[in-house]
């Protein structure tokens, strides 16, 4: 199986995967989705954000002043899981909860969903975001044998002796300057760290 996947390894870097992230200026529509998106290759944009106010207004003293006192929610994640779905069981959490009712009730009406989950299409794209971080595993999974655990390799310390396959891994490094925007495929694992006091605008 090993070669297997060394075989796959060179093909895709010898057919695919660029050996560097490529940095262009801001792209026409039809270039953008061609040469990548429908490629599923990374790309930095150098220009795309030339004309936001912000990059001209967003100084230490500018956000000080301006939103100085202004209640931020800060979430902290250790793991870098954010919202991600975790092994939970629900019978656990309502066991308690069936103790003081003896009677069988029926299902009508008893149901209920959030009112933010009664929308329009065009509110629901707003909120739609990779399915790894909604609640579609919780449902569409049934026999545990059939769950793909998340992906254990740290890319800055990969521990060759336990996952001996990593060591095909090449990754790709790239520092993003200010003003610059980098488009990530999906799919394509990564990890981010900030090397000076920065502002990221991420959209998914």
């Amino acid at each position: 199986m090993e070669q297997v996947f060394e075989q796959l390894s060179e093909d895709s870097k010898d057919f695919w995967t660029p050996r560097s992230i490529a940095r262009i200026p801001q792209p026409t529509p039809l270039e953008f989705y061609r040469n990548y998106v429908s490629k599923n290759i990374p790309v930095i944009i150098t220009n795309a954000m030339d004309s936001w106010p912000a990059m001209a207004k967003w100084t230490n003293e500018y956000l000080v002043d301006t939103l100085g006192e202004t209640q931020v929610t800060v979430d902290v994640t250790p793991f870098g899981y954010g919202d991600a779905v975790v092994r939970h069981s629900i019978v656990h959490t309502w066991h308690p909860l069936t103790h003081p009712f003896q009677t069988t009730v029926g299902t009508e009406n008893v149901f209920v969903m959030p009112e933010e989950r009664s929308m329009s299409f065009r509110d629901f794209l707003a909120i739609l975001h990779d399915p790894c971080f909604d609640g579609v595993p919780s449902i569409a999974m049934q026999d545990n044998n059939d769950l793909t655990p998340w992906i254990p390799v740290n890319p800055l310390h990969p521990q060759v002796e336990k996952y001996p396959l990593t060591k095909h891994l090449q990754p790709l490094v790239v520092t993003l300057e200010a003003g610059e925007t980098l488009y990530l495929p999906s799919l394509w694992y990564h990890r981010a760290t900030q090397l000076t006091e920065t502002v990221a605008v991420n959209y998914w």
